[in-house]
C-alpha cells in the first residue's frame, strides 16, 4: 500500500528565525508547536536547538543583524577579508577617492563579489 502523506516542501529558515526558534524553547514551549507554525519536523527544532552556540556565536560576531542570511558559513579566506573589512571602515568618509578606488578593485581581490562571474 501507497502511503497518502503528502511531503513537505523544503523550506530554509533564516538565522533570526532559528535565534527565535532558539529563545520560544527558551521559554517553554514545545517543539511540536514551534514546528507546526514553522511548517518544518520536529527533528529539525531540535537539530536547531542542538546548534544553539554556534547560531548564537555567529549572530554575535556578525556586525550587522542576520535578518536574511540563512547559512553560518564563513569566507574562505577569513584573513583577507579582515583585512579588507578593516582597511574600508578605517578609511575616513571625506576619502572618497580611496573608496573609490578600493570599491573598484575589491573584485580583484576578492573574486567571487565579481557581479561578471
Amino acid at each position: 500500500m501507497a502511503s497518502t502523506s503528502v511531503k513537505r516542501k523544503h523550506k530554509t529558515l533564516s538565522l533570526s528565525e532559528k535565534w527565535e526558534i532558539i529563545k520560544r524553547i527558551d521559554r517553554g514551549e514545545t517543539p511540536s508547536a514551534i514546528s507546526k507554525e514553522y511548517d518544518i519536523g520536529r527533528p529539525t527544532v531540535y537539530d536547531i536547538v542542538k546548534n544553539r552556540e554556534k547560531i548564537e556565536k555567529f549572530i554575535k560576531s556578525v556586525d550587522d543583524e542576520p535578518r536574511n542570511r540563512k547559512t553560518l558559513k564563513t569566507s574562505e579566506l577569513p584573513e583577507l577579508e579582515d583585512a579588507l573589512h578593516l582597511v574600508q571602515t578605517a578609511a575616513k568618509p571625506e576619502c572618497t577617492y580611496f573608496r573609490r578606488h578600493f570599491e573598484t578593485k575589491s573584485p580583484v581581490f576578492l573574486p567571487r563579489n565579481n557581479k561578471e562571474n
